[in-house]
């Protein structure tokens, strides 16, 4: 006798339940609820031996035969994106008759929450926190990897947290996560550093800036080159950053050992007076010093001091308004400087490179100052460095009156200080440390017997050597 096979329709399939494998939510998926699981699993009940199809959104994702129990089981070979879902399962018989089951609707959420973030913390070993994080996610709170406690966001993302267990004393970089309800979990939050029990005074994030030394002499105002260590120069600069409550800005010219403290200003600025005598090089520190002792970052400016005076121009020949100078390169550096004073009037000329390669500079006098000279004025001519120290002053031209006296009394100097000082008269003997002159003789002078008929050159500078006169 032939088999006979169904004429029928198989009977209704059912999708009974949806399970969740991906923690930390796994289990049962409600009807219309929420899962982390790409490939969830689908099981239900049908006529054993019949074909379960299952659709998603009404597309066949695979089929499975039901047991010989009347249950079937199957999970999609492909993962489901974010998105809401509508499951139906289908039975067919051998005959190609069907019947389709009622939708089972899941929403699948495999993104993870943004990073959340900690913003604040109150003060105590039992610090309240506040932060952000998705909205309606579960916010769980870290010491290290040591779980303090969890918290639930509202419609805004905000939350706060009291620990509830005693921190001890230190440092904790506490950290949270985010999770989801679908069960994603975020990335760890940056830390966030609560100081429990004795508090280290905060470093001062400000620095002194120097901007100005009084003494620094020579062509430029702040190279920190100078002829001068005497104490008692002024030292300013300016704040990078602001002072903080019971912060001030001191001052140490002698290697930290002694720190002096600067006067503020109005505006932002510092003022010190530097009383320590310098005999060589030295250096200015800076700092900012909070009222529990604790400084910040040292500021360095180093100082070079040069006392020694540079050789003497070798010539200085006038024509017309022009002096040719020549002068020995060695030592000579771009910077130093030609000194011409006639009369009142200084020309200064600032040496270039090649200037000091050819040993030689013609220095113009400006029509002004030309203008009021003639072949009987006296001029000097000196060199200086960029630390402000003169050679000797050769004086290339003099006046010469009626002759009377002897010997070497009644020479009268008429001096005119390198600083501009007023003129003041000097009798019987050249100034120690001085500038600059002219030489008015009321008699006519003798060295070792010879006449001085071309000029003379006085010693600048200070010290034993300083009354030198010489022939040219």
């Amino acid at each position: 006798m032939a088999e006979q096979k169904a004429t029928t329709r198989p009977s209704r399939p059912t999708i009974d339940t949806v399970t969740d494998n991906v923690p930390p939510h796994t289990g049962m998926i409600e009807n219309g609820g929420l899962t982390n699981d790409p490939r969830p699993t689908v099981s239900g009940r049908g006529d054993p031996g019949s074909t379960i199809h299952l659709l998603v959104d009404g597309v066949e994702v695979g089929t499975v035969v039901v047991g010989a129990n009347g249950t079937w089981s199957f999970a999609p070979t492909q993962p489901l994106h974010d998105g809401q879902y509508r499951l139906t399962a289908r039975a067919s018989n051998e005959v190609g008759m069907s019947i389709p089951s009622t939708s089972y609707s899941i929403q699948v959420d495999v993104t993870p929450p943004s990073q959340p973030k900690i913003e604040s913390a109150t003060e105590g070993a039992q610090p309240t926190l506040s932060g952000q994080a998705e909205a309606y996610s579960t916010v769980a709170i870290y010491d290290g990897t040591t779980l303090l406690g969890t918290t639930k966001t509202g419609i805004d993302g905000t939350w706060t947290f009291q620990v509830t267990s005693p921190l001890s004393n230190g440092t904790h970089a506490l950290t949270v996560t985010a999770t989801d309800p679908a069960g994603n979990t975020s990335a760890r939050s940056d830390g966030f550093d609560v100081t429990v029990g004795p508090v280290t005074p905060p470093v001062p994030l400000a620095k002194a800036v120097l901007d100005d030394m009084g003494h620094d002499s020579g062509n430029f105002n702040f190279d920190r080159l100078t002829n001068d260590g005497k104490g008692g120069r002024l030292l300013t600069g300016h704040l990078m950053g602001a002072l903080a409550a019971n912060e001030k800005v001191q001052v140490s010219t002698d290697g930290g050992r002694t720190w002096f403290d600067a006067v503020m200003k109005s505006d932002g600025t510092w003022m010190v007076t530097d009383l320590n005598e310098h005999g060589g090089n030295w250096t200015i520190q800076t700092r900012v010093v909070n009222g529990d002792g604790v400084t910040g970052p040292v500021m360095a400016y180093d100082v070079e001091l040069d006392t020694t005076s540079p050789d003497h121009v070798l010539s200085a020949v006038r024509s017309g308004n022009v002096i040719d100078v020549s002068f020995a390169s060695k030592d000579m550096m771009v910077g130093d400087a030609i000194n011409v004073m006639i009369g009142d009037h200084r020309v200064s000329y600032n040496l270039t490179a090649a200037d000091i390669a050819a040993g030689r500079v013609k220095v113009t006098i400006p029509a002004g100052i030309a203008a009021t000279m003639d072949e009987h004025t006296s001029y000097g001519v000196a060199l200086v460095d960029r630390a402000g120290n003169i050679s000797d002053y050769l004086v290339t031209k003099f006046v010469e009156k009626n002759s009377e006296g002897n010997g070497g009394s009644g020479i009268s100097y008429k001096i005119t200080d390198f600083n501009n000082e007023a003129p003041r008269e000097i009798a019987g003997g050249i100034p120690v440390n001085f500038g600059v002159f002219t030489a008015v003789l009321s008699y006519k002078p003798t060295v070792n017997g010879k006449p001085i008929d071309q000029g003379v050159r006085v010693k600048g500078g200070s010290g034993a050597d300083a009354n030198e006169v010489g022939l040219v």
